[in-house]
């Protein structure tokens, strides 16, 4: 019995008050603004920055991962949206009807992504569409990053806010 106890002490599924979902959290947010449509940012500011050569690898590293998401998007989009939805009403229904936490925390993190996987697949075709290549490519990747941003700050206050609001109303965790 003591080893049955100890299990459920290490792997706690009160999300808001554990470390772990926090580090997850600001792991996702920070992977999620850093690669912008499948492309580090890094080199993005490299190729505003240094120009020819590293402006050339942006557009050809930009286009194959626009054109390899879009063959996903345009195969198995009407999928993805099917299986997404329910994963969500699955999340919702379990998070604020059942009031699970493990639920909430994860819903945190789930509609935030299916956010930026719209924003992305908008973004893609926009650049695809127009044929978007250099400085134009650039400011699209620019302001694709800074709605991903903005959207982060939101998510992490929301989630912080949603936090500390179900770790003060289920009391102290230790008794």
């Amino acid at each position: 019995m003591e080893v049955l106890k100890l299990v459920t002490e290490v792997i706690d599924l009160r999300s808001f008050s554990n470390l772990w979902y926090w580090i997850a959290l600001a792991v996702f947010w920070s992977s999620a603004s850093h690669f912008v449509l499948g492309v580090p940012f890094d080199m993005v500011m490299r190729a505003r920055r240094e120009g020819s050569e590293e402006a050339a690898d942006l557009d050809v590293l930009a286009h194959i991962q626009i054109r390899r998401m879009l063959r996903y998007v345009d195969q198995g989009g009407a999928y993805f949206v099917v299986v997404a939805t329910f994963i969500l009403s699955m999340l919702v229904t379990c998070a604020f009807y059942y009031q699970m936490e493990f639920a909430q925390a994860m819903f945190c993190l789930y509609f935030p992504l299916l956010i930026i996987i719209a924003i992305t697949v908008w973004s893609a075709r926009k650049i695809s569409r127009l044929e978007m290549t250099g400085p134009a490519l650039h400011k699209q990747l620019l302001v694709t990053r800074l709605i991903i941003q903005g959207l982060g700050i939101l998510g992490i206050l929301l989630t912080a806010l949603w936090g500390m609001y179900v770790s003060l109303t289920i009391g102290p965790v230790f008794k």
